[in-house]
């Protein structure tokens, strides 16, 4: 349903309402042969499709529309990083890790992206993965307040899990003497 009306959008050549100054995209080596007119014009088309699915807690939908736009632009950062998002608010911690990995596969400093990551790790509990990805958002991001406070509870949280993991080995240590 949603590709359909993409589609039809993207024939009439209806303009897509775009609140801020596009990225330009980036395509990796793996997708080498160029992306039709018609195809980014589709996933534009079904990426705001996504948007306005997620705005109106349609998480579901979103995550379905955003699969529809990379089934046409495979290597689109913004489609991987919104599925992320859905996929993080509906706690699908492994699957929103990936889509983060991927989209950083593709662009190492996308700040969603890292942000998302670490958001996935701390639900899968790998904290320190979530401590990298931190420490790479804040190097982009020195004086963000939101970052600073994430950062200083992945480096408690860490902590705990290296002490935890210590105090277990310890403990191991013990029985077989």
């Amino acid at each position: 349903r949603a590709a359909e009306a993409a589609a039809e959008r993207a024939e009439a050549g209806a303009e897509i309402p775009i609140r801020k100054e596009r990225r330009e995209k980036t395509f990796t080596p793996a997708f080498p042969a160029a992306v039709s007119d018609a195809a980014l014009a589709a996933a534009d088309a079904l990426r705001a499709d996504g948007n306005a699915s997620f705005r109106r807690g349609d998480v579901l939908g979103a995550v379905e529309t955003f699969t529809e736009a990379l089934a046409h632009v495979p290597n689109d950062v913004a489609a991987l990083a919104n599925r992320a998002a859905a996929r993080l608010r509906l706690g699908e911690w492994a699957a929103a890790e990936r889509d983060a990995s991927a989209c950083l596969s593709l662009d190492a400093k996308h700040e969603k992206a890292l942000h998302r990551r670490a958001k996935a790790r701390t639900g899968l509990g790998d904290h320190e993965g979530a401590l990298s990805d931190l420490q790479a958002l804040s190097a982009l991001l020195p004086n963000h307040a939101e970052t600073a406070a994430m950062l200083a509870r992945a480096r408690k949280a860490a902590e705990r899990t290296a002490g935890s993991a210590a105090e277990g080995a310890a403990r191991a240590a013990a029985r077989m003497e």
